[in-house]
C-alpha cells in the first residue's frame, strides 16, 4: 500500500505558477486566498480581518499572536498557542477566545479555499498527483491511503475528479470502496461535532458566541457530521429538535495528544500503517508525535519513504524527526523540492517504479 502524508506546505504550494489567473487585478485578489502556513494564519489580510470581526471574542488572541510575530517573525506560532492553552485554565477570557478561534480558522480556511480554487480554475497539484497515482493504483491493483493534516478540503476537491470517489458522509472517507482511504487527524473545515446539553437560540453567529462563552460547560460528543457550504454552519435540526455544532478542527499547538477525526478513522489509519510499504511525505514537518508513535514497530520493514519538503535541508530535518520517533524504513528518498517541482520533475516515479524494490536495507545514521 502507498500512504501519502500532506502537511501545510502541500496546500501552500498547491498551484503551479502556470495556473495563476491571467488578469493582474485577479492575481492580487486571488493571493488573498493563498492557503496559509501556520505562521500566516493570523496575518493582516482583509479576508482574515473580516472573519475576526464576525467572531470578535477571538480578537485578543489574534492580537497577542500578531505581537509575538512582530517581535520575532520566526516564532513557533504553535508553541505560542500552546502556552495560551496552559494559561487559559486560570483565565476564562482566554479560554473563550481560544474557543472562538475554531470558528475563525474554519471561516478563513473555507474562504481561502474557495478563492484559491476559483482563481486556479480547479487545476491544482493535488489533482495532478492523484491523476498519476490513480493510474498506478489501477495498473497494480493497489489501494492508497491519503493522510492530510490540513483542515481545508483541497484534497477532497481533487479526489472529486477520480471516478467513484465521493464524500457524502464521514464513513465515505474510510470505506475504501473507491480504492482510497482519506484520514484527517486534525479534523476538517466541513466537519462539526455535536455539543451536548446546549439549546441553540438566535442566528448562527449568536449561537457561535454562546457556545464560546459556555465552553467547558457543554461537552463535545463523539458524534461528528458533515457541514453545509454556508458559513458559519452552527445550528442543525433533527426533526423538530435543534442542536449546535462546534467546528471539528484541532487548534494548532505544538503538542497534539488526541485526534479530531472519528475513532473509526483512527482504526482505519492503524490498519493502513501495517500495510504501507511506500510512504510519500509532502510539505509535512514530521512533528506530530501522536501520529508518529503509531508507526513505530508497526510499519513493514521493507517500507521506503520519500520526502518532498521544499529544500534538501528541510527534507533531512523531516527524516531526522521520523528516525528519532522510531521509524526504521528500508530507505529514505530525499527530494529537495516543493510540491510543484516534485510533480514537474516526476519525482514520484522514483518511489513507485518497480526497480525501487531491489535496493539494499536502510540503516539509520547515528
Amino acid at each position: 500500500m502507498l500512504t501519502v502524508v500532506f502537511g501545510a506546505g502541500a496546500s501552500f504550494d498547491s498551484v503551479a505558477p502556470g495556473s495563476y489567473p491571467p488578469d493582474h487585478l485577479q492575481v492580487h485578489e486571488w493571493r488573498e486566498g493563498h492557503p496559509p502556513l501556520a505562521s500566516q494564519l493570523f496575518e493582516n489580510r482583509d479576508l482574515f480581518t473580516r472573519a475576526a470581526n464576525n467572531f470578535p471574542l477571538c480578537k485578543s488572541v489574534i492580537g497577542d499572536l500578531r505581537l509575538a510575530l512582530t517581535e520575532n517573525p520566526s516564532v513557533d506560532i504553535e508553541a505560542e498557542i500552546e502556552q495560551m492553552f496552559a494559561h487559559s485554565e486560570r483565565y476564562d477570557p482566554l479560554r473563550i477566545g481560544l474557543a472562538a478561534l475554531r470558528f475563525y480558522l474554519q471561516m478563513i480556511l473555507r474562504q481561502c479555499e474557495k478563492i484559491w480554487l476559483d482563481g486556479a480554475r480547479g487545476i491544482t497539484n493535488y489533482r495532478a498527483l492523484l491523476h498519476r497515482l490513480d493510474r498506478w493504483r489501477l495498473e497494480n491493483d493497489e489501494k492508497i491511503c491519503l493522510v492530510t493534516f490540513n483542515y481545508d478540503t483541497l484534497l477532497e476537491s481533487a479526489l472529486g475528479a477520480v471516478p467513484g470517489v465521493a464524500f457524502n458522509d464521514l464513513p465515505d472517507y474510510v470505506s475504501g470502496e473507491s480504492g482510497y482511504y482519506v484520514i484527517k487527524p486534525h479534523g476538517s473545515v466541513n466537519w462539526g461535532r455535536r455539543v451536548s446539553g446546549f439549546r441553540p437560540e438566535g442566528n448562527q453567529y449568536a449561537v457561535a458566541e454562546a457556545l464560546c462563552r459556555g465552553v467547558g460547560a457543554f461537552p463535545l460528543s463523539d458524534e461528528r457530521e458533515m457541514l453545509t457550504d454556508s458559513m458559519p454552519d452552527v445550528v442543525h435540526s433533527e426533526g423538530s429538535t435543534r442542536y449546535a455544532l462546534m467546528p471539528a478542527i484541532a487548534i494548532p499547538t505544538q503538542t497534539k495528544n488526541t485526534f479530531e477525526c472519528p475513532p473509526e478513522h483512527v482504526e482505519r489509519l492503524q490498519e493502513c500503517i501495517r500495510e504501507t510499504d511506500r510512504l510519500l511525505i509532502i510539505g509535512w514537518r514530521g512533528t506530530e508525535k501522536n501520529f508518529l508513535a503509531r508507526w513505530k514497530d508497526n510499519h513493514p520493514a521493507k517500507m521506503v519513504v520519500q520526502i518532498a519538503a521544499g529544500s534538501a535541508d528541510s527534507a533531512r530535518l523531516v527524516e531526522h524527526n521520523l528516525v528519532d520517533s522510531g521509524l526504521a524504513p528500508r530507505e529514505f528518498l530525499i527530494t529537495g523540492t516543493g510540491f510543484t517541482q516534485f510533480l514537474s520533475a516526476r519525482k514520484i516515479d522514483e518511489l513507485i517504479a518497480p526497480e525501487k524494490w531491489t535496493v539494499a536495507p536502510y540503516t539509520a545514521e547515528s
